[in-house]
């Protein structure tokens, strides 16, 4: 915090946040960002990078996401090494439509079913859980789906 005072005090710096607050709570953290992100916005005056996982967009900020992995390419691994081929880390701009596959490739990499039935269950917020890919339960005994120690 205390470095990040420092540049606010700065006309044109490049500032580079990631996970801002990442000791305090999640909702103190977010808060802090985004103000700290409307105060540099305002000013108009130098360059301003947040990396974050919060959900919430600034308004006016130009978002950015790491494009991540296809279902298809997802089908093409067999060792993790395999997955870091196909993982595409370029950024995008963000429109809210981009691959979620964090839970797909968590059943791949052999988490426990219930562990990924309830993540699934988390993400719909309906209670009810859905067919990871084919990637749990079951079908993760396949040696594609478990990860290669």
């Amino acid at each position: 915090m205390l470095a990040i005072k420092e540049a606010l005090a700065e006309e044109e710096v490049f500032l580079c946040l990631d996970e801002v607050g990442r000791a305090t709570n999640p909702q103190e953290g977010e808060a802090l960002l985004f103000a700290i992100l409307q105060k540099r916005q305002t000013a108009r005056s130098g360059v301003t990078f947040a990396v974050t996982h919060f959900s919430r967009r600034l308004p006016g900020a130009t978002h950015l996401t790491v494009r991540g992995i296809s279902k298809e390419a997802l089908a093409m691994c067999h060792t993790p090494e395999d997955l870091k081929t196909h993982m595409d880390y370029r950024l995008t701009k963000a429109t809210g439509t981009e691959l979620r596959q964090g839970i797909a490739v968590a059943a791949w990499l052999g988490l426990p079913a219930a562990l990924v039935a309830e993540a699934s269950r988390f993400m719909r917020g309906d209670g009810q859980s859905e067919d990871v890919e084919g990637m749990q339960g079951a079908d993760c005994e396949d040696v594609a789906c478990r990860r290669e120690d």
